[in-house]
């Protein structure tokens, strides 16, 4: 069979498990899920290790497996009824972070859409909304435009779809700006998890992503004012970026810190201030706070340390636990940007990929498309962990049974076993990489 029709032979077929994904398969039917998820993951291994001088090719239509799930619902979260409540609150004049859901319950609240029914899907229907703005204008524009859920779902999948394109023409580049092989695009472009998680389920890592390494190429190109703006958007959609502050602001001169500071200060300002007020920003650290007390799942580090705990105290530890590990989090990150060399070239993608693999290992809660952010740092990086973790993530659906949640720890630590190994394989085996271009940081 001749190389080009092996190649659209191996195109089709994943087109194929991605509408299945998509249009087919629900959350409680693991098996079903992870021999699709399994089988999309091969074939996405043969096209990048047999045909990776077709890259270009490759990730375009790797975006129009992103566009067949367009008008799929997701059907491995639901976190999009929230987006939908928010939306719809904020559209129609409404702080959607000073009322809490319960409210309508009450008849407190009394808005179109925003229905019992509604509030019975919500996963988090007593807490306030933890999105932040950015997220927000997005929600109430999906709510303006649609007329439904259904439509404002498929606007908010049409905006991870732009955000998704832009990633893909980003990563190209910056591959090509910090003279690194171009195909490595499809590690992003061609990742089953990033396409099914983002595309598929509706997740704004999406646009959170596309904003950083807008930062990134903004940065590298010494125009430090769209960085630092650039950068405060990817905060406003997800709070992740912040992580990277510490590494971005060492590529700058004490002057330059300054600067950059005083964009992310004004910019986030901006994006806050319609919402901005003293009980907005008790609920919002409310909920962060008991995000990080409460929520458990698919965790790592934290579940050994909460046996422990449990063992000695004889009740689960938490709200200890959990603060107390984010500032270890928070020591790792700045010793990793504090280390020689550790923002030169390439070094960059290396010392925040360890920094978010640290933060991932220690958390409390790891769902699987927060991984989405590890597979597009380590597209610049040697490191392959990512890849590994990408695929063994989606274990935790097995979650999701049809007679009620409850965690498999089998396949948990089948989970984390193996990568950890992998981690630390690859950290001790291979020498952290030199970047291939030295460049003094930008004045």
């Amino acid at each position: 069979m001749p190389k080009t029709v092996k190649l659209y032979v191996l195109l089709a077929v994943c087109a194929a498990i991605y509408i299945a994904m998509g249009y087919c398969v629900e959350r409680t039917d693991f098996t079903w899920l992870i021999s699709l998820l399994f089988s999309a993951f091969l074939v996405s291994g043969l096209l990048f290790r047999y045909f990776d001088d077709q890259y270009k090719l490759i990730a375009f239509v790797s975006i129009l497996f992103r566009g067949s799930l367009l008008f799929s619902i997701p059907a491995l979260s639901d976190d999009f009824y929230r987006f939908f409540w928010d939306g719809t609150l904020y559209a129609n004049g409404l702080n959607p972070y000073l009322i809490h859901p319960g409210e309508y319950i009450r008849g407190e609240v009394l808005v179109e859409h925003i229905t019992p029914s509604l509030f019975e899907k919500l996963n988090s229907p007593n807490y306030f909304t933890v999105y932040p703005p950015v997220c927000q204008y997005l929600f109430a524009l999906a709510s303006v435009i649609g007329r439904n859920i259904s439509e404002s779902v498929l606007v908010m999948k049409g905006f991870i779809l732009l955000a998704e394109i832009g990633s893909i023409f980003l990563i190209i580049k910056l591959l090509r700006l910090f003279k690194m092989q171009q195909k490595n695009v499809l590690i992003y472009a061609l990742n089953p998890l990033v396409i099914m998680e983002l595309s598929g389920n509706l997740h704004f890592e999406a646009v959170m992503i596309f904003f950083f390494l807008l930062a990134v190429y903004f940065l590298k190109t010494r125009q430090i004012a769209l960085s630092a703006t650039t950068l405060s958007m990817a905060v406003a959609v997800k709070l992740l970026p912040l992580i990277f502050l510490p590494f971005l602001l060492r590529r700058l001169k004490f002057q330059q810190i300054i600067t950059y500071s005083m964009v992310i200060a004004i910019v986030l300002g901006m994006l806050f201030y319609p919402f901005i007020s003293q009980p907005m920003l008790d609920n919002l650290w409310s909920s962060i706070n008991l995000y990080f007390q409460t929520f458990e799942f698919n965790a790592s580090i934290y579940y050994l340390v909460r046996s422990v705990g449990f063992y000695i105290t004889g009740y689960n530890v938490i709200a200890i636990i959990g603060p107390a590990l984010s500032g270890i989090t928070l020591l790792v990150v700045l010793y990793l940007a504090m280390r020689k060399n550790a923002v030169k070239g390439s070094e960059l993608f290396v010392s925040m990929l360890l920094a978010v693999t640290v933060y991932f290992l220690l958390s409390t809660t790891v769902h699987p498309w927060y991984i989405t952010t590890l597979v597009a740092l380590s597209v610049f990086t040697k490191y392959r962990y990512a890849l590994l973790w990408s695929f063994l993530v989606l274990l935790s659906y097995a979650s999701y049974g049809s007679s009620g949640f409850s965690e498999n720890f089998y396949l948990l630590w089948v989970e984390y076993l193996l990568v950890v190994g992998i981690i630390l394989y690859e950290l001790f085996r291979k020498p952290l990489p030199v970047s291939t271009q030295q460049q003094p940081p930008p004045s």
